[in-house]
């Protein structure tokens, strides 16, 4: 019989309650398989603790009543931070999801990465002011993702790009710890916002979806067989860097010709809506303000030219949707992103535009919206750090058992 040592059969019943609470202490014997006495002493240890909390009572088969306990989500907090070329954003979470606090704020582009490690440390300090009763378990940082509105031509792409710079490893994470004495983990942005869909989103309960970011550009973000992909260098889901119009000559700047960005994305469809105006094309839309929600109510109004536009690029990213649903053949797709704001119109086509091109096989999915939080990148980081403290990924098998108790 294989040998259990105490951290082992603490760590499985944490992530055991987090599974299946509310659960009584008899549960948890019985799936654990650990010995009631052995469960009532850790349980006794994680209520001490303030992990765990117990939430009322259920009847047992006896009829004597059994307390039940739940995972103390709203007692549990992390940090998250998020950092963008401009801008940072820092949350203070709960692990029920709940943010507590939040802000966001210009970074500084030029500071030295001294200045702007000890900056960033201040906010975080300021976020943890007064969170007494709070058992903070760790700080998140997302990798600064690559935003296409803050391309520059005088940089090299790879310079841009930006992923895991240099200075969050060897200065800002070092800083973090030192000054909290708080575990600080670094993680890929990519894998993120599905992290958090299906945490507290759109697509709980799914193993195999995709999130699909429709804004400045487009990407996505995807989990196959409950693991969130990365890859093997933390770019997986440049969706918007897919080929899908060989022979339209322009080039993006990638360097490729035909992305799906250079049609699909909000910035490239102001842009060519711009240029048509600017040739005299007949539309009620001003050439001063090409937002979506003007775009959105020219095209309730059923202005030809946005219409057609729009259809365009519904058409494109619903062909690169498509190609990866057909791809890895998820059972959700999560649509996100302030091109929502367009409306039902542009809605309409891009659902059209994704079953039209999906093979019937394929055809066992959902396609759901999420709002597009400016939070989901930072939560996603201080959702790892629930992760990270929970040792889930290393009790995968609790979650499976989930699974099957569901089947």
């Amino acid at each position: 019989m294989m040998s259990f040592n105490r951290e082992f059969r603490r760590y499985a019943l944490l992530n055991l309650i987090q599974a299946f609470g509310p659960i009584s202490r008899t549960q948890l014997a019985d799936v654990s398989g650990f010995r009631p006495a052995t469960v009532g002493e850790i349980a006794k240890a994680l209520l001490d603790e303030g992990l765990a909390v117990e939430t009322g009572f259920a009847s047992a088969a006896t009829g004597r009543r059994r307390t039940m306990l739940e995972l103390n989500r709203t007692g549990i907090g992390a940090v998250g931070i998020a950092i963008t070329r401009t801008h940072a954003t820092t949350v203070l979470a709960r692990l029920d999801g709940t943010i507590l606090r939040e802000e966001t704020w210009q970074r500084g582009a030029d500071a030295s990465r001294e200045t702007l490690s000890a900056r960033i440390a201040d906010r975080v300090a300021a976020l943890l002011e007064n969170v007494d009763g709070l058992r903070l378990v760790g700080i998140g940082i997302a990798e600064p993702p690559y935003d296409p509105a803050d391309y520059r031509k005088d940089d090299s792409l790879t310079v841009n790009y930006g992923h895991f710079n240099d200075w969050i490893h060897l200065s800002l994470r070092p800083m973090l710890e030192a000054r909290f004495d708080l575990p600080v983990r670094t993680f890929s942005a990519v894998t993120l916002p599905a992290l958090v869909e299906r945490q507290y989103g759109a697509a709980r309960g799914s193993d195999n979806f995709i999130c699909v970011e429709l804004s400045n550009g487009v990407g996505a973000s995807i989990f196959a067989g409950g693991v969130a992909l990365s890859g093997a260098h933390g770019t997986a889901g440049e969706l918007g860097h897919t080929v899908v119009d060989i022979g339209s000559g322009a080039a993006c700047y990638c360097g490729k010709t035909g992305c799906v960005e250079l049609g699909a994305s909000f910035p490239e469809l102001a842009r060519a809506l711009a240029t048509a105006i600017a040739r005299g094309a007949h539309t009620k839309l001003s050439p001063e303000d090409i937002t979506p929600e003007a775009v959105r109510k020219a095209l309730d109004d059923g202005d030809p030219l946005c219409r057609a536009y729009v259809d365009r690029a519904a058409m494109l990213a619903g062909t690169a949707i498509a190609n990866a649903v057909n791809l890895l053949n998820p059972d959700r797709v999560v649509l996100y992103g302030y091109m929502l704001a367009l409306g039902d119109y542009y809605l309409d086509r891009l659902r059209e535009a994704i079953r039209h091109q999906t093979l019937e096989i394929s055809g066992g999915y959902e396609i759901v919206t999420s709002p597009a939080l400016e939070s989901k990148i930072p939560l996603g980081a201080a959702v790892e750090m629930f992760t990270h403290f929970l040792r889930s990924d290393e009790y995968r098998w609790v979650y499976d058992m989930m699974g099957e108790s569901e089947k």
